[in-house]
């Protein structure tokens, strides 16, 4: 044909037989593989609720370490302003040789038996007793022989004692009864826990 170049059929030819274009990817469904983290949603679920709940079981672990450390620290301050007090109040007391014992949560007995060297004459030293807070428990035992009524009004001054036991000392019903009235909120009491007072 005049005019048209040579090939040009060819050419037409070519273009109409080839192959359809392909779609774009982007006009693809999409097909989820063993990868993808959308393909189990059941897992993706269980996987975060198990994160959730070990990072609840941290939080909680540190929650429950850092209340035992203030336990702790409490305590050994507890103790030491303990220690402090007895010491204020016990140590003016150690030539007299008492036995002194404690629980270490505010529970103290102090002993005179008859290797000690208290007596109705210094008898007034006891006094420094009365240094213990009265928040703390104290019982006084007197075993020793050397102390008599005439200690009584000595004993009644002893405001922060809160049991005197009887056990060996030298002390008459009378005295007994005298030491209870003068001081009423004391109780006297027998190496086996009877009340003396309230004979």
């Amino acid at each position: 044909t005049a005019g048209r170049l040579p090939g040009a059929t060819e050419d037409r030819n070519h273009r109409m037989h080839r192959r359809p274009r392909r779609r774009p990817d982007k006009w693809k469904p999409h097909r989820r593989g063993p990868g993808d983290p959308d393909r189990y949603p059941c897992q993706i679920l269980m996987r975060r609720s198990l994160n959730f709940m070990l990072l609840a079981a941290l939080i909680t672990g540190l929650a429950v370490m850092a209340y035992l450390a203030i336990l702790v620290v409490s305590f050994e301050i507890g103790v030491a302003k303990r220690d402090a007090d007895s010491k204020h109040a016990f140590e003016l007391l150690s030539h007299l040789q008492p036995i002194v014992l404690d629980n270490k949560f505010g529970v103290y007995h102090i002993e005179f038996d008859s290797h000690s060297t208290l007596t109705d004459d210094n008898i007034v030293e006891l006094l420094t007793l009365n240094r213990l807070p009265a928040e703390y428990d104290l019982t006084l035992w007197l075993r020793t022989p050397d102390i008599t009524d005439a200690s009584i009004p000595v004993l009644s001054q002893l405001l922060t004692t809160d049991t005197i036991v009887v056990d060996g000392a030298r002390l008459t019903e009378q005295g007994i009864a005298r030491l209870s009235s003068a001081n009423p909120r004391l109780l006297i009491c027998s190496a086996d826990g009877k009340d003396l007072a309230s004979k």
